[in-house]
């Protein structure tokens, strides 16, 4: 048991300092998690004392991020947030280093007809140095059961409770425009099957092929109409070929709108009030190639395009109507493995282009550009 309690009390004592930073409900979460890692990690080191069959794996994850632009503002938002004001209030920079603190169990042993079965548990902390209001906690639960050789079936589910999105006009008391903190709780969940198509031996190909279905719920606090459930699918092929790897994957999801209420939105003329439709269809495209440059590094680049088409046209909503936003992301990066651990280091570059011929400051985001550097250790045992 004492060999688990340091990374426990990690995340116990993370809690703490998330709870001083004013950010009660993460903080107890973080270290109601962690309790939870220590109580676990305890009764499996016991048990690895028996014949039970299960193993414990321990990570833990320490990563910093420059981020030019975590709030995706255009270049005339991000110089309004530097002039300040209500829309920007708790905001002090348009641009951030985060600090990520990861720890995460999993535990192996005999499922399903006896074969492997794997269950993960991860909690990850994102510390903010800047805007500390887009700190956040994420806690992730999954279950991997191997049912042959070449098949593997996952279930998997990860909750960021009160989550900062950006601050949104709405209408006071007086009927004046004022700004509300979006705070937001999301739910996300994915079933997937995995088939190993090519199995490769002496330098032939490798194949698996993963099909999956996913849900998600995002919930805000004081703000129903911008709550959404969101219903996809994906498509992935990984490919390994010698020292060389290419993987692609095709995703389509559907964004529902369920608020049937009027809701605020600026105008040329003031905060009126009128009932929106945020329901989208989304696509996603991407591609990742690797390159095994030794047996303990490897290059990494990869893009990303995503699409989203608003199902509403101009005459049924002249604010969301006909709109469509475009994002590309191009990255790249080194992994080195160091005995246990694993060291990162890399860089992405995102920009989005928007068609909306409607009218109106939705408060949504626009026109962006967004690069990012970050480095990452990882350490198993």
């Amino acid at each position: 048991m004492a060999r688990n309690a340091p990374g426990a009390a990690l995340f116990l004592q993370a809690g703490v300092r998330a709870m001083m930073h004013g950010w009660a409900k993460r903080g107890l979460v973080a270290g109601a998690v962690g309790a939870v890692f220590f109580a676990v990690g305890a009764a499996d080191a016991a048990a690895q004392g028996g014949d039970s069959g299960w193993r414990a794996r321990w990570t833990v994850g320490l990563g910093s991020t420059f981020d030019h632009n975590p709030l995706r503002l255009s270049s005339g938002q991000r110089n309004d947030l530097l002039d300040g004001g209500d829309r920007y209030e708790s905001l002090s920079q348009p641009y951030d280093v985060a600090n990520r603190l990861r720890l995460g169990l999993d535990l192996r042993g005999r499922g399903l007809a006896g074969r492997r079965l794997e269950l993960e548990s991860d909690v990850r902390l994102d510390m903010y140095t800047f805007n500390r209001r887009l700190s956040s906690v994420a806690v992730a639960l999954a279950a991997t059961q191997r049912l042959s050789k070449r098949d593997v079936l996952r279930l998997g589910f990860e909750v960021t409770p009160s989550e900062f999105r950006r601050n949104y006009p709405t209408a006071s008391s007086t009927g004046e425009v004022e700004y509300v903190a979006g705070v937001a709780t999301t739910v996300e969940g994915e079933l997937s099957y995995q088939r190993r198509v090519l199995r490769g031996k002496r330098g032939a190909p490798d194949l698996d092929v993963t099909m999956g279905v996913m849900a998600g719920r995002r919930t805000f606090d004081d703000l129903p109409w911008r709550d959404r459930t969101e219903i996809g699918g994906e498509l992935e092929a990984d490919l390994d070929v010698g020292r060389f790897g290419l993987e692609l994957t095709a995703a389509g999801a559907r964004a529902l709108d369920g608020y049937s209420g009027d809701e605020p939105i600026l105008t040329e003329v003031g905060l009126v009030m009128a009932p929106l439709d945020r329901s989208y269809d989304e696509i996603r495209l991407a591609a990742e190639t690797t390159l095994k440059m030794s047996k303990r590094s490897r290059l990494v680049a990869e893009y990303d395009l995503r699409e989203r088409r608003y199902t509403a046209s101009l005459s049924e909503d002249p604010y969301y109507g006909d709109r469509r936003d475009r994002r590309h992301s191009l990255g790249g990066g080194l992994r080195l493995d160091v005995g246990r651990a694993e060291l990162t280091v890399g860089a992405e570059h995102q920009f989005q282009t928007a068609y909306r011929p409607g009218r109106g400051d939705t408060g949504d985001e626009a026109d962006y550009q967004r690069f990012r550097a970050f480095l990452g250790l990882k350490y198993r045992r």
